[in-house]
């Protein structure tokens, strides 16, 4: 009588090979590599957030995010029915009022010490007004105002809580929330926050002979300032630039900070013709010198120039 042959299934097939010594270390192998990346992925999403870091740092030296362009404008945003304007940034705002940061990332550096009321009707201009009479007990008034979180969310500050160099910056685009009281303008986001301030700007210390030219102009390539010298200071603020430019020789009058580290040291405005101005909020990156300066050095194209006259 012949035997019949049992067909082995595979799975007991790969189940034996487990049990073969050179198998089970391969296996015991994998385990430890795999013990040993949930132990190091602590630092490995460390090292990604670095990388992202580093990636955000590239995108403000081309000006995405800390002053000069391009900054995204509203669009419009198209239905199948039609098409929809977005919400309007530059809203009016209450009398003595102007932008301090026209659209900021909602967190403790711009939420103005989450000083914050709700208002039904809310848009720039009720805000700004309700922040200038609101009650508080460091009269003359709140100084800082700011829309976003929601519709009705306005925000009230003093000077000391809001500084724009440690503010950032978002596109202009995002703060895309319509106003509770009037749609065709923008309330910031749920993340996104509008600031406002009714305070002069002031201007940097400076050493003697030294006035600002310009608070904020535009640069370019080619630069805007006459026979240019621009070096890397590691310790640059307004002042330090000043006296650098200063040691360089008697005919650099003009000198400017930028993009952080940057001074530039000229004879005058390049051609005589002067720079076009900025916003103030365009020049606010941090001095390498001193990086809670409020006054900031400058930024992405953009320049803060002073003048020296004997």
């Amino acid at each position: 009588m012949g035997r019949s042959r049992v067909r082995t299934p595979a799975w007991s097939f790969l189940f034996s090979l487990t049990k073969t010594p050179y198998v089970v270390l391969l296996i015991r192998l994998v385990f430890a590599a795999i013990v040993s990346g949930l132990a190091v992925c602590p630092i490995i999403s460390y090292r990604l957030w670095q990388v992202l870091t580093a990636i955000s740092d590239v995108e403000c030296g081309l000006g995405t995010y800390c002053g000069g362009s391009p900054f995204p404008s509203s669009t419009t945003t198209t239905t199948s029915s039609s098409v929809t304007p977005s919400p309007i940034l530059n809203a009016p705002l209450a009398p003595g009022w102007t932008v301090a940061g026209p659209c900021m990332i909602l967190n403790n550096a711009s939420d103005l010490n989450g000083v914050r009321w709700s208002i039904g009707a809310n848009t720039p201009e009720r805000c700004t007004a309700y922040c200038q009479t609101a009650p508080t007990d460091q009269p003359p008034h709140y100084t800082y105002a700011a829309v976003g979180g929601d519709a009705t969310g306005c925000y009230c500050g003093f000077d000391a809580d809001y500084n724009p160099v440690l503010a950032r910056r978002a596109y202009d685009s995002e703060c895309n929330l319509r106003c509770a009281g009037d749609p065709t303008k923008s309330c910031g986001r749920w993340d996104r926050i509008q600031v406002y301030t009714r305070t002069p700007w002031s201007p940097p210390p400076l050493p003697a002979g030294w006035t600002v030219e310009s608070p904020c102009a535009v640069d370019n390539a080619s630069r805007v300032l006459q026979n240019v010298v621009v070096t890397q200071l590691g310790d640059n603020t307004p002042a330090a630039c000043a006296s650098y430019c200063r040691s360089l020789g008697s005919k650099y009058t003009f000198a400017g900070v930028e993009y952080s580290k940057e001074c530039h040291c000229g004879t005058g405005w390049k051609g005589g013709v002067v720079a076009p101005s900025a916003p103030t909020y365009d020049c606010t990156m941090p001095c390498s010198g001193n990086p809670t300066d409020p006054n900031g050095c400058g930024g992405a194209w953009r320049i803060q120039v002073y003048k020296y006259s004997p």
